[in-house]
């Protein structure tokens, strides 16, 4: 029978060999635990990211969101200040376009020119509703001058134009009035209006297309039928008594005819008109009618 080979056993070897394989164990645990950090933070790294770029894209959705929001509320809001500008538009233009409709369709008309210049002095304005006599502006120096200067000149021939003027001239000096061709004409009216025509109701008698000249008394509105109208109200009118008594007795005197409290009607033709007034007192009121024949 064969012996088997006999091995000897170091035992300090031994000793050491399972030494150094705790320590190669220590070591692999240790490197396992290393290794199992390592594979943690990058994992945590990854993770941390992935949120971040997550994050990120979610904000830059949201900051777009709320750009494209931003954009569409200012076009929105553009949208609606066009919207109330032309609303504001429209409403202005059917406003315009009442008021035009609703403005009277005047007619102008010149009644009383120059003879020296040319120069309008008397026109008047008719909107189917009312007739307005314009006449040149006096201030309240030229209205003192004026009744002055007719007091001077009542008795004179007002067509000889040397005198009237070297008395206009006197008085203006007098009222320290610069005087000018201007002035000449507006006093000039004035004097042959009061003192010659038909007083304050000149223009009417001058315009042809007035037919009648109705005055139902003193503080009223005198009233013509004018063209095919009839009862258009003026501005004109006599503010009191007397003055509406003193041009009726003016008409009288015109057509040679006295009229007084006890006979107070007159009625005459003068110039191509009829003539018709009561002169006034306590027991009737002072009104006339002129009619063009």
């Amino acid at each position: 029978m064969k012996e088997e080979p006999f091995f000897l056993i170091n035992e300090f070897l031994e000793k050491e060999r399972k030494e150094l394989e705790l320590v190669i164990d220590s070591f692999n645990v240790k490197n396992l635990r290393r290794n199992e950090k390592a594979v943690f933070l990058r994992n945590f790294t990854n993770e941390i990211f992935r949120s971040y770029r997550k994050t990120k894209k979610t904000r830059i959705v949201v900051e777009k969101h709320e750009e494209l929001e931003m954009k569409r509320k200012e076009r929105e809001l553009l949208l609606k200040k066009k919207k109330d500008l032309l609303m504001k538009l429209k409403k202005f233009e059917e406003e315009k376009k009442i008021v035009i409709e609703a403005l009277p369709n005047i007619k102008s008309k010149e009644i009383i020119l120059s003879k020296e210049t040319g120069m309008t002095l008397v026109k008047t304005e008719f909107d189917s509703n009312s007739y307005k006599v314009i006449e040149p502006k006096l201030t309240n120096n030229d209205i003192i001058l004026l009744k002055e200067f007719e007091e001077n000149v009542k008795n004179m021939n007002l067509d000889d134009k040397e005198k009237f003027l070297k008395q206009l001239r006197i008085i203006c000096d007098k009222y320290n009035t610069k005087y000018s061709d201007e002035y000449f004409d507006k006093i000039r009216y004035y004097v042959v209006r009061d003192l010659k025509k038909f007083g304050k109701i000149s223009a009417l008698v001058e315009d042809k297309d007035v037919k009648e000249i109705i005055c139902s008394g003193f503080g009223k509105p005198i009233t013509i039928n004018y063209k095919d109208k009839q009862d258009v109200s003026t501005n004109l009118e006599f503010k009191s008594e007397d003055e509406l008594n003193n041009f009726i007795l003016y008409l009288a005197n015109k057509v040679n005819q006295k009229i007084s409290v006890e006979n107070p009607f007159l009625t005459a033709s003068l110039d191509g008109f009829n003539l018709q007034a009561t002169f006034g007192s306590e027991f009737v009121k002072p009104k006339f009618l002129i009619s063009k024949i």
